[in-house]
């Protein structure tokens, strides 16, 4: 599976991947998510229950054109301080 490294920005717009597999630390304190992994049209599969979101207050377009995506588990997303959601599912 190929390593998938987000950049500042957290776009990944037009990467060609299917499968990802994040590992990240320090990310409690993160609070925009935004475009985190907009444009990943091939991705078929997302396991983020490693995601640690309790200070995450935007998440605008985090799944945008993410269109083939069938297996996506939010159940552990905290959503508690998220004001802004727009588009976050936009063209899926």
């Amino acid at each position: 599976m190929p390593q998938v490294s987000i950049a500042d920005e957290g776009h990944a717009y037009g990467v060609t991947i299917t499968q990802a597999l994040l590992n990240a630390r320090n990310v409690g304190n993160v609070e925009v998510m935004s475009g985190l992994f907009c444009g990943c049209t091939g991705l078929t599969d997302l396991n983020i229950s490693w995601l640690d979101t309790p200070n995450v207050t935007n998440t605008e377009m985090m799944f945008a054109h993410c269109r083939r995506l069938n297996n996506l588990d939010l159940s552990s997303l905290n959503t508690s301080k998220v004001t802004t959601m727009l588009s976050m599912f936009q063209d899926c």
